[in-house]
């Protein structure tokens, strides 16, 4: 049951009002990044080569560019309604600060996403050197014939990291400050554009399906029974394989594979909304359905699509790691998994295995720490916003 300190969303007061032209305005949004993901990707094969040394500068990619288009799409989605209601979005504000778990999983949430699209702008390139190899993080020690050359102090034979690199360093002298700053800028990208395509296609096709009934909504009912039972690890080995890594054509596989699940919930919650006082009156007052489904039934659903693409973006962050640390990425896109990959290989038949933990354990720590918290974001406004 939500809680009572949280104000309920009521679609057919102040959401339909509010967002009457939000949709169609996503819609448009996301025609455009489908345009440009068409020529972005055709770009990518045809100019930028695979394994191309690791990019200093923002937005040097094609990916990038379409994160940024992506994200235009989720604020043109969204904003309105915080802008529009300013009263409505205070009340969330301060419901959502009594809550300790909402409060603290969207603060890490928000630090991630902070880390990734800034992080770039304001750290260096990672680069290594062979000099500070296995040097432990700040204020921390390893023995001194472990690291390379210490560059902190060593007392009793034992070495300290310094704040020069308050991560520590990895195998080859990478500081790991950066290689997790990078790895969140690539986790980013991933997920913010896969969350736009998730949010517009599952809501597209959960509204639909729930709206026209029929025939309609079993033949669209069934392909996402169909998708959900293709193994889409398996897909996504193969496509990276026979794609040479390619990052573009993951983020377009995972995409096309992750919006069955969300949609179903949709089609669900619309279900519910239709027999809502509000849907029915402006079914009779003389409301299209497609008015209906935009102006009311949608935004009802609005906690439902926010909890199912939090979660779609938990799982991506999860395979993407799982990619990253079977090799199977682009060499010039640094990411989580790689890093921790990178660091067993490394280390392996070497006594520094057993001291060198940060090496593994940054990356790994970074990616359980936004993982949990985005599912515990998605559950947060998934239990807290029904209403």
């Amino acid at each position: 049951m939500p809680d009572a300190s949280w104000p309920a969303v009521v679609a057919g007061d102040d959401w339909a009002d509010d967002d009457a032209r939000t949709l169609p305005r996503a819609a448009l949004g996301f025609a455009v990044s489908a345009l440009a993901l068409a020529a972005l990707f055709a770009y990518d094969y045809a100019v930028v080569p695979a394994g191309s040394p690791l990019v200093a500068d923002w937005f040097t990619r094609p990916t990038d560019w379409l994160a940024l288009l992506a994200a235009t799409v989720l604020v043109w989605a969204v904003g309105p309604a915080l802008v529009r209601n300013p009263a409505r979005t205070r009340r969330y504000w301060l419901a959502f600060r009594r809550d300790p778990v909402a409060l603290a999983s969207g603060s890490v949430v928000a630090g991630f996403v902070a880390v990734g699209a800034l992080g770039p702008l304001v750290l260096p390139t990672p680069h290594y050197d062979l000099s500070a190899r296995y040097q432990p993080p700040a204020f921390l020690g390893v023995p001194a014939d472990v690291a390379g050359s210490c560059v902190g102090p060593v007392r009793d034979g034992v070495c300290y990291g310094t704040l020069a690199h308050p991560l520590g360093t990895a195998p080859l002298g990478y500081d790991m400050l950066l290689l997790t700053a990078w790895g969140a800028h690539t986790a980013l990208v991933l997920a913010v554009i896969v969350a736009a395509v998730v949010a517009v296609v599952a809501t597209a096709v959960g509204t639909t399906a729930a709206v026209a009934g029929g025939r309609v909504d079993a033949l669209l009912t069934r392909y996402v029974d169909l998708q959900e039972t293709v193994p889409a690890f398996l897909v996504y080995l193969v496509v990276l394989l026979l794609a040479n890594a390619r990052f573009a054509y993951f983020v377009a596989v995972f995409a096309l594979l992750s919006w069955g699940g969300v949609a179903r919930t949709v089609r669900s919650a619309v279900r519910s909304a239709r027999q809502e006082r509000y849907a029915v009156a402006a079914r009779a007052a003389g409301a299209s359905r497609f008015d209906v489904a935009v102006h009311h039934l949608v935004p009802a659903a609005g906690s439902s699509i926010a909890a199912g693409v939090s979660r779609q973006v938990a799982l991506l962050l999860l395979v993407q790691a799982a990619v990253g640390f079977l090799g199977l990425n682009e060499t010039s896109l640094p990411t989580w998994g790689q890093v921790v990959s990178t660091g067993f290989r490394s280390v392996g038949g070497d006594p520094a295995v057993v001291v060198a933990w940060w090496v593994a354990g940054v990356p790994v720590a970074a990616l359980a720490l936004t993982v949990v918290s985005l599912s515990l974001a998605g559950n947060a406004v998934s239990d807290r916003f029904a209403g």
